[in-house]
């Protein structure tokens, strides 16, 4: 049931990462061009994916803050130091609470669906071959085999 909900979830998911990656990088390149004179933990292309992973996890969150704000005060640029908070707290609300939150409900979703097509909870959808508008060919190949194999079981 595992490797089913796996296959099922694979595209979506695939599909969602192309989008969050796209964001990642605009995170990035965004720091790393606005924020790498005032912190070295954003000086160079990696340095600030790793910070920005890292901040993900939690690691080094109190420093990153600090250093920024620190830096920021000695050039008297209130700007940045304004633009770094909003940048940092919106990086890590949004990924933490937005994008983790859509993976699990991606693999919630293709869990229902292959569940359903294990049990019979949904006689309805089996029955009348409706497919939620989300169910990719895999799935529409998996319930006519089902359907197919329930047929020739009831014939024996």
């Amino acid at each position: 049931m595992i490797l089913n909900t796996i296959v099922v979830a694979l595209p979506h998911l695939a599909r969602f990462m192309i989008c969050v990656i796209i964001v990642s990088l605009a995170y990035i390149f965004c720091g790393w061009l606005v924020l790498s004179p005032y912190n070295r933990k954003f000086t160079s292309f990696w340095v600030t994916m790793e910070t920005l992973f890292s901040l993900l996890n939690g690691d080094d969150m109190f420093a990153t803050f600090d250093l920024v704000k620190t830096r920021t005060m000695i050039a008297t640029q209130h700007l940045i130091l304004i633009f770094s908070r909003i940048y940092l707290y919106s990086y890590v609300c949004f990924f933490i609470y937005v994008v983790l939150s859509l993976c699990i409900s991606i693999i919630e979703d293709a869990y229902t669906i292959v569940s359903n097509y294990r049990s019979d909870s949904c006689p309805w959808l089996q029955d009348r071959g409706l497919l939620p508008e989300f169910a990719t060919s895999w799935e529409q190949n998996l319930l006519r085999r089902r359907k197919s194999s329930d047929k020739i079981s009831r014939h024996r």
